[in-house]
């Protein structure tokens, strides 16, 4: 199975209602998602308020798409299997496997992020190759609703899996006018570093560039 797919299932899993929470009134991301165009959404995105730039969140689909190497099917099985015979959590299971833990279960609700979707991931090495376990958070209230975990590979030459995408926003005119968003939501130069603290205007859906006024193209860095 690709990633893509394997995504898509995640993406789409329902985790069912709670009476606890308040998804019947807001809905819950699982229903969202299905009626998703995925592949032909963008990698970022934006949202204006009287013509200036308000939001910038990433596209969490598209972003693990480019992160994730391939899916694990048969060690997804086998954690799944593992966590439902033995009433165990993910960190124990991998452990118990003969998984060696890299990074225990984190969660993106704890941290500064520009991901539109929360997720709770893990690194561990099996069998002499690094995996990443990762849930996506399907409910409303962010305590619970979370995915069944789906394994993937990633970059071999990265430790552990780093959940801290960047925006970037290049001038079309100017290539020294490049800005980048960090996790924390700051807007700086590339090159110097300088923090913006003044509105970006926006025309036609598109951010203008502060500097020479023409289109700045936003992509994931």
């Amino acid at each position: 199975m690709t990633v893509e797919k394997a995504l898509k299932g995640m993406f789409c899993e329902s985790v069912g209602h709670s009476i606890l929470d308040s998804g019947s009134a807001y809905g819950y991301n699982y229903q969202r998602n299905q009626k998703r165009d995925f592949e032909n959404e963008p990698d970022v995105f934006l949202e204006k308020d009287d013509n200036q730039l308000d939001l910038v969140m990433v596209n969490t689909f598209k972003f693990l798409s480019e992160a994730l190497w391939g899916y694990a099917d048969e060690l997804t099985n086998k954690i799944r299997e593992y966590m439902q015979d033995n009433d165990c959590n993910e960190e124990d299971t991998v452990e118990a496997i003969g998984g060696v833990l890299l990074h225990k279960l984190e969660n993106t609700y704890n941290y500064d992020t520009i991901l539109d979707q929360t997720l709770e991931f893990l690194s561990f090495t099996f069998e002499d190759k690094t995996y990443v376990l990762i849930k996506l958070h399907q409910g409303c209230d962010v305590r619970g609703g979370y995915t069944e975990p789906y394994i993937f590979t990633f970059d071999p030459y990265e430790e552990m899996f780093c959940i801290d995408p960047q925006v970037v926003f290049w001038c079309d005119n100017n290539s020294e006018h490049t800005i980048k968003l960090n996790c924390e939501g700051y807007l700086h130069y590339e090159d110097s570093g300088k923090e913006f603290t003044e509105s970006f205007k926006m025309k036609d859906g598109e951010v203008i560039c502060p500097i020479c006024h023409h289109k700045l193209i936003v992509g994931i860095y």
